[in-house]
């Protein structure tokens, strides 16, 4: 009787702002911890409202896809990126080679846990069952932080120019998926530890870093180049 009052309790409607607020993270946590253990086709608000002990009609309140709660967890990981990287990028010398720059902007990705867990699964989230609306709200997200990116930038490539601050972001984010995604692979890493591949010394992050910073050296050459004239 004792849990089934519980239960009931549990799953009666949040009134005040704070109620409300808490029962918005219960609900994004449970699903963050469903992204890491379960594959995503496994995941669905009927397992999201038994992991937060929610009624589905309660999810519902708050969020009407796992698509959508997926998005709401991937902005909040998107922006703490780049929050970082800009703390980060503030605190070094305005004369940091693109190498300096990447590896610092890039340390941040890596070690952001969200970022690493919810990367991979991106692009087959936008390909199921995600409204014009919610993608529309995600880059509008991704824009304001681009603004952010790109002013710190501007310590090292004055000039630089949103789309390609922007372009930038995407570019970085798409190798790091790709990378990430490898990185956990439990059967590619056992082949790549073998001694048919161990000489290889392949470095997923090094990789990703080496990347961007080709970027940079393009958009340097490009802005510097401006200046000179």
């Amino acid at each position: 009787m004792l849990k089934d009052t519980q239960k009931s309790d549990r799953w009666q409607r949040a009134r005040t702002p704070e109620q409300q607020e808490k029962r918005r993270l219960d609900i994004l946590q449970a699903a963050y911890k469903l992204f890491l253990d379960k594959d995503f086709e496994e995941i669905s608000l009927n397992s999201i409202a038994t992991e937060s002990k929610l009624s589905k009609p309660s999810i519902y309140l708050y969020f009407k896809t796992r698509e959508e709660i997926f998005m709401h967890i991937f902005e909040e990981a998107f922006r703490e990126w780049i929050t970082n990287s800009v703390k980060v990028l503030g605190t070094m010398h305005e004369g940091a080679d693109s190498g300096e720059i990447a590896h610092a902007w890039i340390d941040v990705l890596w070690n952001n846990e969200r970022m690493c867990s919810l990367a991979p699964l991106l692009q087959l989230t936008i390909e199921h069952n995600i409204s014009e609306d919610l993608l529309t709200d995600t880059l509008r997200m991704k824009l304001e932080e681009s603004k952010k990116l790109q002013k710190s930038m501007q310590r090292f490539i004055p000039g630089i120019n949103l789309t390609d601050t922007f372009t930038m972001i995407l570019y970085a984010l798409n190798l790091f998926s790709q990378f990430v995604a490898n990185a956990r692979n439990r059967r590619l890493l056992s082949v790549l530890s073998s001694d048919e591949f161990s000489s290889l010394h392949i470095d997923l992050t090094q990789f990703t870093i080496n990347g961007v910073a080709r970027l940079l050296d393009s958009y340097m050459n490009q802005y510097i180049g401006i200046i000179n004239k």
